[in-house]
């Protein structure tokens, strides 16, 4: 079986390597190095674009589905600006049980930032924290010889909010459990409703998702202490509204909150 962890760091792995796919990966940027400070600069293909709204900070395998971590780590309100900047010291202060195990490698914290405007939004994916050194690390930064730089900057391409709605296949779904659809490192997730998903204002483009499947509270399965999460084959993205459930990657410990007695 899948554990988390690996499959965490296949979805980085992806990430980086077919930059077009799933979220946007972070790397459009100006300057490298190993900064204090990220400022993401709003633009569409017409330029500069100023927007209210937030830009939220989740590490990158944050579950986002209720009673696991649906908050992000950091939350930046934005108001009729073109940029906002994310700050070293901030992350610093992050206690690491806000973390999960499978964001933090090597003493680097992975992290996805998203923006969500009034009718634009972007996720930026793929960003790093070292906390032993109090610093970003932007990509094509040399890890062995850090180059100390005040601010990094990275353009946080907008597209247009959507509401995405996909369903599933329900004579292949158990009635016992409930099936949360999510985007990990994000706040986009739906529980299902008769096999019917729904998640509002999602930025337009591709994601990669799963499914975490939850103990149906009215069939009484208790001693459960652990949920599947499961692949899905198709990817999120409008066109695609037929979801195929894929295979089990992974168990995650069920929160206290979650468990029936």
């Amino acid at each position: 079986m899948t554990t988390l962890w690996q499959a965490a760091l296949c979805g980085l792995a992806v990430a980086f390597a077919f930059p077009g796919c799933d979220m946007q990966t972070a790397g459009t940027s100006v300057g490298t190095g190993n900064p204090t400070e990220i400022e993401v600069s709003f633009k569409n293909d017409s330029g500069s674009v100023p927007i209210t709204g937030t830009m939220a900070v989740y590490a990158s395998t944050q579950i986002p589905v209720l009673g696991f971590s649906p908050e992000p780590l950091i939350t930046l309100s934005v108001t009729g600006s073109d940029h906002a900047s994310l700050k070293a010291n901030v992350f610093a202060s992050l206690a690491d049980t806000l973390w999960p195990k499978s964001s933090i490698e090597n003493g680097i914290y992975h992290f996805n930032v998203a923006v969500i405007g009034d009718s634009q939004g972007t996720i930026l994916k793929g960003l790093s924290f070292r906390k032993s050194d109090g610093c970003f690390v932007l990509s094509g930064a040399d890890a062995t010889a850090p180059k100390v730089e005040v601010k990094g900057v990275l353009n946080g391409n907008l597209t247009p909010l959507i509401v995405y709605q996909g369903s599933l296949d329900t004579t292949k779904t158990d009635p016992l459990w409930d099936y949360h659809l999510f985007v990990y490192g994000t706040g986009f997730t739906s529980k299902s409703e008769h096999g019917r998903f729904t998640i509002q204002k999602l930025p337009l483009g591709q994601y990669e998702c799963h499914v975490l499947l939850l103990p149906a509270k009215e069939h009484h399965l208790s001693g459960v202490d652990s949920a599947a999460v499961y692949g899905i084959n198709t990817s999120l993205e409008p066109g695609n509204e037929v979801l195929d459930l894929g295979a089990e990657q992974a168990q995650v410990p069920l929160p206290d909150s979650l468990k029936i007695p």
